[in-house]
């Protein structure tokens, strides 16, 4: 006897998929939250709706391999040749 197929479930995307002209899947290079440190990721979740009032994104960090937290207005949105060369070297340590 045949199996049946498992139907798959979609679910719908959590929060807002855009804002300010960055949406859920772009990479972008910023300043975390807190530390101030660079960070380079893909945007994985916009969060509008906070305490402090000011909106933010969560990201897969591939310079320290985490999901950290920036905030909109500290996205580096033309890095210098030293940013980029900080990233690359970040990432090729965190990734031998």
């Amino acid at each position: 006897m045949a199996r049946k197929k498992k139907k798959k479930i979609v679910s719908e995307p959590v929060g807002p998929q855009e804002h300010g002209g960055h949406k859920v899947g772009d990479k972008v290079m910023c300043f975390r939250y807190p530390d101030e440190k660079l960070s380079y990721g893909k945007i994985t979740q916009i969060h509008l709706e906070d305490d402090s009032g000011i909106p933010c994104f969560s990201f897969a960090c591939e310079m320290a391999g985490q999901h950290r937290l920036a905030m909109f207005d500290k996205i580096i949105n033309e890095p210098t040749d030293q940013q980029l060369k900080k990233k690359d070297r970040s990432a090729s340590a965190l990734y031998r």
